[in-house]
């Protein structure tokens, strides 16, 4: 819901349409696609100015999405040549606390 509020803030409905695929094919949050649109609207030029999403390793691609599926939240893993991160979201204590159970369980 929040990241169709965002893109309403932009009035061409094709220009909408556009953020909106780049926002599902670089898995944006809420707030990444307030920022984008806030830049697009006081820059005021078309959004071709946001990076293209660079194309993720389909092996990289499988274990986001085992990662997801097993913690029930979003999750990131950041490559940076040969190192990186693993960024995992939560929206509560709660959820904190259920993500760190599932993972620490043995």
């Amino acid at each position: 819901m929040g990241h169709a509020r965002a893109l309403l803030a932009l009035g061409d409905p094709a220009e909408q349409l556009r953020i909106a695929r780049e926002v599902i094919a670089r898995s944006l949050s809420v707030r990444e696609t307030e920022s984008a649109v806030k830049k697009i609207v006081e820059q005021g030029r078309p959004p071709a100015a946001v990076a293209e999403p660079k194309p993720v390793d389909v092996h990289t691609r499988a274990a986001e999405d085992k990662l997801k599926f097993l913690l029930g939240t979003r999750v990131r893993i950041v490559r940076r040549g040969g190192r990186g991160r693993i960024e995992i979201d939560f929206t509560s204590e709660e959820e904190l606390i259920r993500i760190f159970d599932s993972l620490t369980e043995r």
